[in-house]
C-alpha cells in the first residue's frame, strides 16, 4: 500500500482535517486555488493518486485502502473530503467503506452516474491507450470530458498533468474507469447507515456533460444536495475559485458546528 502519497499542510492538532482527492489525471497542484483559503481554518492532506511504483491493477477497494493508510499513519480519525470530478466517485466509495472517518464531503464537478456517451467514451479510452500515441490520447480524453471554448484552460491543465503521469500510469488509471461505473453498491451502503455523511455536489452551470446527470440522480444519495455556480463549466474550482471556496467552506463549517 505504498502507491498513493500526499502533501500535508498542518496547522495544529485542534482543528479538523480536510482530505483533497483530485481528478483522474490531476495532482495535488489541482488545488492551488483552494489551499490558502482552506489552510486558514483546517489541516490539509492533498492526496497524490498518481506516480505509483506498482503495476498491479487498481480496484476501488485498494485505492480507498491506500487513502485509509494515509490517514491512519498520521493518526487522523476523521476528515472532511473535497474531491474533483471522478475523484468524487472515490470519495463516495471511501465514505461507504470507512463511514466513521468521514464527517462530510464536497464533490466539486461531482459525478454520480454516466450516460451512454460517457460509457462509450470509457470503452474508447480502453481502445485508444493501446492504439493511439499517448499525447493524442490525452488530448482526445480532455476534449470528451471538457468540450467547448470556455474549457480551454481546464483542458490545457488536464493535458499537462496527464503527461506528467506517463504512459504506463495513464493506462493503469484508464483501466480503473470501468470500476468507477459500478457505484450503486457504495450508494446503497451509504444509504443503509444510520447517519449518512452529508455531501454537497458543487457544479458549474455550463457543465453540459455532468450537471444534467448529477441533477437527475442526486436524490439517490441520502443527505446529498447540489449547488450550481454561475459562469463556469466543468472545472468550477478554477473557473470560479473564490465562489467555490466560499461555498465549500460554508458547508464544511456548518458540519463542524454539529460535532
Amino acid at each position: 500500500m505504498d502507491d498513493i502519497t500526499a502533501v500535508e499542510i498542518f496547522k495544529n492538532t485542534e482543528v479538523p482535517w480536510v482530505l483533497f482527492i483530485h481528478a483522474i489525471g490531476g495532482s495535488s497542484r489541482t488545488w492551488k486555488k483552494q489551499t490558502d483559503a482552506f489552510a486558514a481554518d483546517y489541516n490539509l492532506l492533498l492526496a497524490e493518486l498518481h506516480g505509483a511504483r506498482g503495476c498491479e491493477p487498481l480496484t476501488m477497494e485498494s485505492v480507498c485502502a491506500q487513502l485509509f493508510e494515509l490517514l491512519n499513519e498520521r493518526g487522523i480519525k476523521r476528515v472532511y473530503i473535497v474531491s474533483l470530478c471522478a475523484g468524487s466517485l472515490i470519495a463516495l466509495a471511501f465514505a461507504a467503506l470507512y463511514p466513521n472517518m468521514v464527517g462530510g464531503m464536497v464533490m466539486a464537478s461531482g459525478i454520480l452516474a454516466f450516460d451512454r456517451m460517457e460509457k462509450y467514451g470509457i470503452t474508447l479510452f480502453q481502445f485508444l491507450k493501446k492504439t493511439t500515441p499517448f499525447t493524442l490520447a490525452c488530448h482526445i480524453m480532455a476534449w470528451l470530458i471538457m468540450p467547448g471554448k470556455r474549457h480551454l484552460k481546464s483542458r490545457r491543465i488536464f493535458i499537462r498533468e496527464a503527461h506528467k503521469m506517463g504512459h504506463n500510469e495513464f493506462c493503469r488509471w484508464v483501466d480503473f474507469f470501468p470500476a468507477m461505473l459500478d457505484n450503486g453498491s457504495y450508494i446503497a451502503q451509504l444509504n443503509s447507515l444510520k447517519n449518512t455523511p452529508h455531501s454537497l455536489y458543487v457544479m458549474g452551470s455550463g457543465d453540459k456533460r455532468f450537471l444534467p446527470l448529477t441533477r437527475q440522480f442526486i436524490g439517490r444519495v441520502n443527505n446529498a444536495r447540489i449547488e450550481v455556480l454561475p459562469g463556469c463549466g466543468h472545472i468550477c474550482i478554477m473557473e470560479q475559485a473564490d465562489l467555490f471556496n466560499m461555498t465549500a467552506l460554508n458547508f464544511i463549517g456548518t458540519l463542524t458546528k454539529r460535532i
